[in-house]
């Protein structure tokens, strides 16, 4: 069975950014998105949907170094064949209000893989917890503490929200919840 480094709360994340130059993060984390696209979707025509944050700064970030479109939250989704969601990060808590919610909606619509900054939209990060509507990703990149220090590098972790979020949707299904 693969090991996966624990995955870091919120505040745990924000600790660990204090102090660091924010243009720098940003900087490294849309490169490590950008390589992990081209890793293993080369030549995919890419969508980023990007929100106001620094979680849609890294998407933007990665969206200039792939040559990708980017679509603000609320906006259309145009046809791709691969789609970078960076509409919230760690600090996402609660429900997406309604046109972050059919942004989201839109990317589950899209039936293409998805690559998520940080953490899939809608999924609180120290919790676990979809309080409505979330991505699914396919692969979330992200970088773990120790890759914030100048020699460290964001590292791409495939498949680690997917059990998460597939328990959780199981278990509001069992419920009745949607």
């Amino acid at each position: 069975m693969t090991e996966f480094q624990p995955l870091y709360t919120a505040e745990e994340m924000k600790a660990a950014e204090a102090g660091h130059d924010v243009e720098a993060l940003m900087e490294r984390a849309g490169s490590a998105v950008a390589a992990a696209v081209t890793r293993d979707y080369p030549g995919a025509r890419v969508v980023a949907v990007c929100g106001k944050g620094a979680n849609g700064g890294d998407g933007r970030i990665a969206a200039q170094k792939l040559g990708a479109d980017v679509v603000e939250v609320g906006a259309e989704l145009p046809p791709a064949d691969v789609i970078i969601d960076a509409i919230f990060g760690t600090g996402f808590h609660g429900e997406p209000r309604e046109e972050a919610a059919r942004s989201i909606e839109a990317i589950r619509s899209a039936n293409v893989p998805v690559v998520a900054v940080d953490v899939p939209s809608g999924v609180n990060a120290s919790t676990g917890e979809v309080s409505g509507v979330c991505v699914d990703a396919v692969t979330t990149v992200t970088s773990p503490v120790d890759a914030l220090t100048p020699e460290g590098t964001s590292t791409a972790t495939t498949g680690t929200f997917a059990l998460r979020i597939a328990s959780i949707e199981r278990a509001a299904s069992s419920r009745g919840s949607p």
